[in-house]
This record gives C-alpha cells, sequence and structure tokens, in this order.
C-alpha cells in the first residue's frame, strides 16, 4: 500500500498515515510511525496505526495477525488501561486490510460500523 500507492492521503475520513514526515494527509505533524512509539502499549494487541479518525477514535492494522485485520479503537473505551487490555476498546473488526479498503473503495462507508464483532 505504502510502496505502490502512497504515502498516506489516500482512503476514509482525514486519510491514511504517511509513515515519514513528507506523508500527504490531513493529519499535519502525524506519522503512522511516530503515533505506532507513543503508544508501544497498543502495538501488539491493536496493531499500527491506519486512520486518525477524529476525537478520540483510530483505525487500526494488525501487522502479526493473518489477514492483517483493520479495528476501530476509541481512547475513551479504554477506561483501565493499569487493569484492562486495550482490546476492550476495539468497538469493530473488518476481517483483512484488503477487505476494509474494498469496502471503501467501492464507495462504502466504513464509518460507522454497521456490525459490532
Amino acid at each position: 500500500m505504502y510502496t505502490e500507492v502512497a504515502n498516506g492521503g489516500f482512503g476514509p475520513m482525514y486519510g491514511i498515515l504517511g509513515i515519514t514526515p513528507s506523508g500527504q494527509h490531513d493529519q499535519p505533524g502525524i506519522t503512522a510511525v511516530e503515533e505506532y512509539l507513543q503508544n508501544p502499549q497498543l502495538n501488539e494487541p491493536v496493531g499500527f496505526p491506519l486512520i486518525a479518525a477524529g476525537c478520540s477514535v483510530w483505525w487500526y492494522v494488525s501487522l502479526t495477525k493473518p489477514g492483517n485485520p483493520v479495528c476501530l479503537f476509541d481512547w475513551d473505551g479504554w477506561d483501565w488501561p493499569e487493569r484492562d487490555s486495550p482490546e476492550v476498546a476495539v468497538s469493530h473488526t473488518v476481517p483483512t486490510l484488503a477487505e476494509w479498503l474494498v469496502r471503501w473503495a467501492d464507495g462504502h462507508d466504513v464509518w460507522p460500523p454497521l456490525d459490532h464483532e
């Protein structure tokens, strides 16, 4: 995606975050790498930051799970970080990054999620 399409700037909402500061997206000053490094507690259970969806809501993609599922994470839903896994704040998951991108490319809105898992 990053090597064949663009360094961010495409996709739903504010656009997929760029990997480097030269990436094009509607959230200037934020890169996916910086966000990933700032929140290491999310890396394994939630994944890699894909899109800042507004307020405290983010789309993340797993880089380790088969199919690279995409999940919607809401910081406001993680009331007890010292007790609960970040996964309690995941409200929706699309099974694969490919499916999530196809939904968007076909003109279907990925926000708000229509079903919850």
